[in-house]
C-alpha cells in the first residue's frame, strides 16, 4: 500500500496480515526502493512463466497442481492512494507503474490507483490497460468523462460512496466500511484467523541495517548477492591494496546486494551531512586498509573519531590545528612520496580553511585539487569526506566515484546536485553511491572505534606503545610506525632529549641538531626561548665536542654588546672561531654591518619565533609555508635555515644550570 497522505488514510490496514508494507510520502526513498523491486518481481515471474511454458499465472497455478516442486506465486495487489501526488513528486517511478499496468494481470500482479484529480495524472497508456474505472462524486463533473470513456458524469447524490463505472452506465453505491473502531474489529479478527498460517513474505529484500558489520554483510552477501554485478560492484567484500571494502550496495530492481571495494585508482568523495556517517565511512577504510597492508595517512580536525586499527601501519596523523604539517604532508604527496600508500581526509572545509590560515585565502581548495587530480594520476590513493555543500564545487569535479550521506529529503538532494530519486533511508550510513554510469543505494560498513594510538608520536614523548592492533604485528615498534610517517606534528613542549640533540625537529620530530662547527646565530623576540637556546648549544658541545666547546665563544644579546664583547667576538670570526651569540629579531633586522651582520652570512640561522616582527625579512628563502598561525608566540619554537634549507625545530629545555658561569660565556 502507497499512502500519500502521510499514511493517515491506509495507516490502520497495515496490520492486516497479508499487507506486506505501507509506504508514504514522508520516507519518498523506501517507495522508490519498493515500486523497482515490484517491477523486479515483473521480470522475475516472467521468467518464471517462460520457464514452465505458462501463458499466465492461472495455467502456472494448474501445473502446479501436477509438479509440487515449483515455486509458489502469490497474487500481488498493488494499492496507490493521492496518485496525482506521487506522479508530481517521483515522476521516474511512473515507468514501473505503466509496466505494472500493462503487464501485470496476467502475471498475478495488479494495480489499483486513486486520485482526487485524474486530469493530468493518468495517461493514456494507464487508463487503456485498466480493466475497470471507477468514477466517484468530482467538482468537476467534466473530468470523469474521460476516465469513464461513455458520456458526461451523471449527476451522483451529495452522499458519500455513490459512483459510476466504466464498463456499465448508471450509478452505484459501494458499502460503508465502517469508522476506525469499527474496522480495527475486523483487523482483529483478520489478524487472529491468520495466527496459524505462515507469515506473509515480502517480494523485496529488507533494506541494509543501520550499524551494519562486515560479517553481518557478508551473510546477506552469500544468500542474496547479485549473478551479475554492475561496474564498480562485486558479489563479494574483500580487501586488498587495490580495492577496499567499503559498503553494501541494495539493488532493488535485481531483488539482490552487491558489494562495493572503492577502487583506490581514482579518488572517492564522501560527502554528507552532520552525524550521517562520513568518519565512520573514513574509518572502515582506514580497517580495510589495515587488513590489507596499506600506511594510511589522516587529516582532520578530530583526530579521536579516526583513529588507525595498526599501529605499525599508521602513517602521519595530523589535525588542523597544525596547518603547517598538513602542508608539509600534502607537499610530500604532490612530490609521489606516497606512492602506494592511503591518504584520508576528514573534514574538508576545516583543512581548506587550516591551509588558508598558512597561504591565504582560497588557497585551501587549490591545495584539494591538486590533491585530487594528483591521485588521479596513480600517486596516492585517495578518499576525503566533507559537507555536502563541497559536492557541487568545481575543484570536485574530477571526482567520479562518490558518497552521498544523510540524503533523505529534496531539499538535501538539490544541496548535493542529485536528481530528486538519488536519495537514501533516513539512518546513519545510508547514503547514494554514484560511479560513472550508474547510482545506488548503499550502507557503509560499521568498523569498531579504537582508543587512540600513540604510534605516530616520536619515541621521547610516547609513554606508552599504542595497542588496540587486530592484526598479527607488533604494535609497541614505534621505528616502524614512524618510517611510515613521513610528517609528525611538533610538541609543544619538549623536557628531554639525548645529549646530542638540541630539540625535536625535521619532518618527523625526532631528536635534530644542526651542524655546529661553524657557529650559529640565534635571532627571536624577547621571551622567545633565545638564552635556552645558547644554553642547550653549550650543553651539547660539552657532551660531544669538548674541545670545540673549550675554542667557542659564546654570547647572548649580542646586538647589545659592550664594545669589548664586539672587538672579542670580531677577533673570534676573523681567526675562524666559531661563534654561537643570540640577537633580538628587530634588531637583528635593521643591522647592516658588524659582527651581528657577518655572522648572519657566515653561520647557520636559528630563527624563533619567525612569524613575528620582522623575521621573515632574516631569511634569504620564504617561509609563508613554515609559518604556523597557532604557534607563534612558543618558546622554544622555530626554524633553522642552513643553504636555503628549512628545518622546523623545538627546542628541549633541559640545560645546563651553570651555563652563564662558564668563561667562554
Amino acid at each position: 500500500m502507497v499512502d500519500y497522505k502521510g499514511g493517515t488514510c491506509l495507516g490502520p490496514l497495515k496490520r492486516l496480515p497479508h499487507c506486506v508494507d505501507l509506504l508514504t510520502d514522508l520516507e519518498p526513498a523506501a517507495t522508490a526502493r519498493a515500486i523497482e523491486a515490484i517491477s523486479a518481481q515483473l521480470r522475475r515471474r516472467e521468467q518464471i512463466l517462460r520457464k514452465s511454458n505458462c501463458k499466465d499465472i492461472t495455467e502456472y497455478e494448474q501445473l502446479r497442481h501436477h509438479q509440487p516442486s515449483l515455486a509458489p506465486l502469490a497474487r500481488m495487489l498493488v494499492v496507490v492512494d493521492e496518485f496525482a501526488t506521487l506522479a508530481a513528486t517521483q515522476e521516474e517511478l511512473l515507468e514501473h507503474l505503466l509496466r505494472l499496468a500493462a503487464q501485470g494481470r496476467s502475471l498475478g500482479m495488479h494495480l489499483i490507483l486513486a486520485t482526487q484529480h485524474p486530469h493530468g495524472a493518468l495517461s493514456t497508456s494507464i487508463t487503456a490497460n485498466a480493466a475497470l474505472r471507477v468514477c466517484l462524486r468530482m467538482l468537476d463533473a467534466s473530468e470523469g468523462a474521460p476516465l469513464l470513456g461513455h458520456g458526461d458524469l451523471p449527476d451522483l447524490p451529495r452522499a458519500p460512496g455513490f459512483l459510476c463505472l466504466s464498463t456499465q452506465r448508471g450509478h452505484f453505491r459501494c458499502p460503508y466500511a465502517g469508522t476506525a473502531q469499527e474496522s480495527a474489529v475486523w483487523i482483529d479478527a483478520c489478524v487472529k484467523a491468520a495466527q496459524a498460517l505462515p507469515p506473509c513474505q515480502s517480494p523485496w529484500l529488507a533494506p541494509p541495517p543501520a550499524n551494519l558489520t562486515f560479517t553481518q554483510a557478508q551473510q546477506l552477501l552469500s544468500a542474496h548477492a547479485t549473478p551479475a554485478p554492475a561496474k564498480g560492484l562485486a558479489t563479494n567484500l574483500v580487501s586488498t591494496r587495490q580495492n577496499l571494502a567499503l559498503a553494501l550496495c541494495d539493488l532493488p530492481e535485481q531483488l539482490a546486494y552487491g558489494a562495493f571495494n572503492w577502487d583506490s585508482a581514482t579518488p572517492l568523495g564522501i560527502f554528507g551531512t552532520s552525524a550521517s556517517g562520513r568518519t565512520a565511512a573514513l574509518r572502515q577504510l582506514a580497517s580495510s586498509a589495515a587488513q590489507a597492508g596499506l600506511v594510511t595517512h589522516t587529516i582532520g580536525a578530530d583526530l579521536n573519531q579516526l583513529t588507525l586499527p595498526n599501529a605499525a601501519l599508521a602513517g602521519s596523523q595530523l589535525d588542523t590545528f597544525h596547518p603547517c604539517e598538513v602542508l608539509r604532508l600534502t607537499q610530500l604527496a604532490l612530490e609521489g612520496k606516497l606512492r602506494g600508500q592511503l591518504l584520508l581526509i576528514d573534514d574538508l572545509d576545516c583543512v581548506g580553511e587550516a591551509i588558508d590560515t598558512v597561504l591565504g585565502l582560497g588557497e585551501g581548495r587549490d591545495v584539494l585539487e591538486k590533491l585530487v587530480n594528483a591521485s588521479r594520476r596513480g600517486l596516492f590513493a585517495l578518499a576525503l569526506a566533507g559537507d555536502l555543500a563541497n559536492a557541487p564545487m568545481r575543484w570536485c569535479a574530477n571526482i567520479s566515484q562518490r558518497l552521498y550521506l544523510g540524503v533523505c529529503s529534496d531539499a538535501l538532494a538539490d544541496q548535493a546536485g542529485l536528481k530528486r530519486c538519488q536519495q537514501a533511508p533516513n539512518q546513519v550510513g545510508a547514503g547514494v553511491l554514484t560511479l560513472a554510469s550508474h547510482w545506488c543505494a548503499a550502507q557503509i560498513l560499521l568498523a569498531p572505534v579504537l582508543p587512540t594510538s600513540a604510534a605516530n608520536l616520536p619515541a621521547s614523548v610516547v609513554d606508552s606503545p599504542a595497542s588496540a592492533s587486530d592484526l598479527p604485528v607488533n604494535p609497541s615498534d614505534t621505528t616502524t610506525a614512524l618510517a611510515a610517517a613521513p610528517v609528525v606534528a611538533l610538541p609543544e613542549n619538549v623536557s628531554t632529549c639525548p645529549p646530542w640533540a638540541l630539540g625535536l625537529g625535521g619532518d618527523q620530530a625526532q631528536p635534530w641538531c644542526p651542524q655546529l662547527n661553524q657557529g650559529l646565530i640565534i635571532i627571536g623576540p624577547a621571551g622567545s626561548g633565545r638564552s635556552t637556546a645558547l644554553a642547550r648549544v653549550y650543553d651539547i658541545l660539552q657532551a660531544t665536542d669538548p674541545a670545540l666547546a673549550q675554542r667557542a665563544i659564546f654570547i647572548d644579546n649580542l646586538d647589545q654588546a659592550c664594545p669589548s664583547a664586539i672587538n672579542t667576538v670580531e677577533t673570534a670570526l676573523d681567526a675562524g672561531i666559531p661563534v654561537f651569540a643570540t640577537a633580538l629579531t628587530s634588531r637583528a633586522a635593521n643591522t647592516y654591518s658588524g659582527p651581528l651582520a657577518q655572522l648572519r652570512s657566515l653561520s647557520p640561522l636559528l630563527l624563533l619565533a619567525p612569524g613575528l616582527g620582522e623575521g621573515t625579512q632574516l631569511a634569504n628563502v620564504r617561509l609563508t609555508r613554515w609559518l604556523d598561525p597557532h604557534r607563534q608566540h612558543l618558546p622554544g619554537r622555530g626554524l633553522v635555515i642552513a643553504s636555503s634549507q628549512i628545518t622546523p625545530i623545538q627546542i628541549c629545555q633541559n640545560t645546563s644550570p651553570t651555563f652563564a658561569a662558564n668563561p667562554q660565556v
